[in-house]
């Protein structure tokens, strides 16, 4: 289920109409076997699922009401397996070949700093970054054996909206 305007959390239901609106990735258990939906992302279109009584909908949008097509190829993938870790790992390997467009985790090389320990402030203060809570999350992570090797700070560039607490204006603030 959408969280936030860019972050999906869980969501757990007994039928299709426990299905949260735009859901984009549904495994479901039927029976002994499992069942993977997967609305697609393709050119300028945007799937995604939803309860609809006792079946499911499947939307497509482009985020844009001038933008319209009365076609998209490649809207869901649905798979279907015994075991839902080998089904997950199997379906992102071919929707990864179908569309082209991104590539699984056993396709890549890893990068060479994988090893180090970081940490991204935005778990910490969302938008309301700031030097002291950063120098004390640096102390605390390093007085708990855990000194971190790379800093993200990151104060939420996606915003959609202003924030009237805040002044804008360049890098002063």
């Amino acid at each position: 289920a959408r969280t936030k305007r860019w972050w999906m959390g869980p969501s757990f239901g007994s039928g299709a109409a426990d299905v949260p609106g735009e859901t984009q990735f549904l495994l479901c258990e039927v029976g002994s076997a499992y069942a993977l939906l997967m609305p697609l992302v393709e050119g300028g279109f945007r799937c995604t699922l939803s309860g609809s009584g006792s079946g499911l909908k499947l939307l497509s949008e482009s985020g844009d009401a001038r933008v319209r097509t009365s076609e998209v190829s490649n809207a869901l993938y649905v798979g279907v397996g015994d075991d839902p870790f080998t089904l997950v790992a199997e379906s992102m390997a071919a929707v990864a070949e179908r569309l082209g467009t991104f590539q699984v985790k056993a396709a890549k090389r890893p990068p060479a700093d994988r090893h180090l320990f970081g940490w991204c402030t935005w778990d910490a203060f969302y938008q309301s970054v700031d030097p002291a809570g950063i120098q004390a999350g640096l102390r605390s992570l390093s007085g708990g054996g855990a000194p971190p090797r790379m800093l993200i700070i990151d104060d939420g560039w996606q915003t959609v909206a202003d924030d009237p607490g805040r002044a804008s204006g360049g890098a002063g603030g």
